[in-house]
């Protein structure tokens, strides 16, 4: 609330008094300790930053629009919900934007109306018992189905997805050049050449870690499958210029079926993407 005076009523001795009232009554539930922010200047604002940030509760005054009240509300509600917004009755229009947020008036000489003191008990009460009910717009918008951190987060998940596609077309095209190479090895052991690429995973992994995919059980252990695949595939890789006999076989017996679940798995994935792309729009 406003420290020095806003108005020719509304003097310093005023705004004094009004948060000796507010500060007794707060005090009624033991759990809670009242304290007035102090003036905006200089570092004292980190102090003031602070507090908003740390305070269980905040009670913003809303009446006659002062600024420092309103840029502490807005650094409030930057941060956390519990916030609990006031006004007197009958005074300026508050601005468009909290008119869809529970505000408590009180009017002039009768801010001790019963009224009043119920509803800023149960304000502070539910604060306590419910402190993640959203009371912000701030953090309104950046939450929620629609909202921007819900389009960035669906954002983020298509460019996750475009990288799994790329690796897993990659992947086709080194599978291709695998079972080239195995078909055509000389029969003399001397004159055989040995892929020297590995198969990489990291968008793969990514997915099985952090499944960003809602709703996707089967693109999931598809993926974890997937994934045991490559490590076999890129060990036998590894141990084919020593193990050549136990390598081949088991590119023989794996190769097609590898192949098939590659072309699996990017149709899973393309699928995936065509369901979060179609919820953004």
């Amino acid at each position: 609330m406003p420290i020095s005076g806003t108005s020719d009523t509304h003097t310093e001795d005023y705004w004094s008094k009004h948060f000796s009232y507010l500060k007794q009554l707060i005090e009624e539930n033991g759990k809670l300790e009242a304290r007035q922010s102090g003036p905006l200047r200089g570092e004292v604002i980190d102090s003031i930053i602070s507090d908003l940030l740390c305070s269980p509760i905040v009670v913003a005054d809303l009446t006659d629009m002062n600024p420092n009240v309103y840029w502490e509300l807005g650094v409030r509600h930057s941060l956390t919900n519990r916030t609990i917004m006031i006004a007197e009755h009958g005074k300026k229009p508050l601005p468009f934007d909290l008119g869809h947020y529970t505000i408590l008036f009180y009017h002039e000489e009768r801010l001790k109306e019963m009224e009043f003191r119920r509803q800023f008990r149960e304000a502070l009460e539910d604060c306590l018992v419910n402190p993640c009910r959203p009371d912000s717009p701030v953090l309104n918008a950046l939450s929620g189905r629609g909202s921007l951190s819900w389009r960035l987060q669906h954002a983020e998940t298509l460019q996750r997805l475009d990288a799994l596609l790329s690796e897993l077309n990659t992947h086709k095209e080194s599978y291709g050049h695998l079972q080239e190479i195995y078909e055509r090895h000389p029969k003399h052991e001397k004159l055989r050449t040995f892929p020297a690429f590995r198969f990489r995973t990291p968008a793969t992994e990514l997915l099985i870690t952090h499944r960003h995919v809602e709703g996707s059980e089967v693109l999931y252990d598809f993926a974890e499958t997937y994934y045991e695949n490559m490590i076999k595939t890129n060990e036998s890789i590894t141990l084919w210029p020593a193990q050549q006999a136990d390598v081949e076989k088991y590119l023989s017996e794996n190769l097609s079926l590898i192949s098939r679940t590659i072309d699996g798995f990017i149709g899973l994935v393309k699928s995936a993407r065509q369901r979060v792309s179609e919820a953004v729009a």
